[in-house]
Order: structure tokens, then sequence, then C-alpha cells
């Protein structure tokens, strides 16, 4: 959209609409052979891009280490966040699943695991 002013012309611009950019997310996926199916196109598109179980996953996903509720709420968007005890409980009942609680109240996305080296596969 352009604008015209006193001082001069201006060039607005606005903002992609979610449906747009999962619209743009699946076309990339496609390029790069990862969407091969209708039905994996529709769930994608289905999908909210900014869900707070999404942004609970990215965030541990982020992480280094493990995070507490109360850690991981205050990483979390206005937006998304849920109140600690909320995201405690949807913590615990996802735990081995989804998140593994690798400390008392300390989680982290899925288990976790070790690759082995060339020497302990030659030994092993």
């Amino acid at each position: 959209m352009i604008q015209k002013g006193n001082i001069g012309v201006t060039e607005t611009v606005m903002p992609a609409q979610p449906a747009e950019l999962r619209a743009g997310l699946v076309a990339q996926l496609r390029g790069l052979g990862a969407v091969r199916s209708e039905a994996v196109e529709r769930a994608v598109l289905a999908v909210p891009r900014h869900s707070p179980e999404s942004a609970i996953l990215r965030e541990l996903a982020l992480s280094e280490s493990s995070l507490s509720a109360q850690q991981l709420a205050e990483l979390l968007d206005d937006s998304v966040r849920p109140s600690v005890p909320k995201l405690r409980e949807y913590l615990r009942a996802h735990d081995r699943t989804l998140v593994f609680q690798v400390r008392r109240g300390g989680f982290a996305l899925g288990a976790f695991y070790k690759l082995r080296t060339s020497t302990e596969e030659t030994q092993g």
C-alpha cells in the first residue's frame, strides 16, 4: 500500500496473515520434498502456528538444559503463556511421551540419547 503524505511518499508493508504464512511454509516444504501427500499438506495448513503447545515445545527444543515450569513460563510470550500450575500439569501429563523429566521438576524435549562414537562401534 502506498500512502502520500505532506513530506513524501511512504510505503506501508502489511504483515502476512497466518494462513498465508502456512501456505508459504507448505510450498517450501514441498520444494524440499518433505510434503508428499495432500493429507500432510492439509495437516500443516490446519495447525495454528502460535499455539501454547507449539511454543512450549519450541522453547524446550531450543534450550540447552532442562527447564522447570516456572523457567519455561518466563520464556513464553504473553499471548501463549499458560499459568505455571497449568504448565506444570501439562508437562507432567506428557512426561515420557513429548517431554522427559531429567531432574525433579526439570523437563527437556523427549528422552535423552547418546550417539555412539566410531570407537564404541568397533569395540561393541
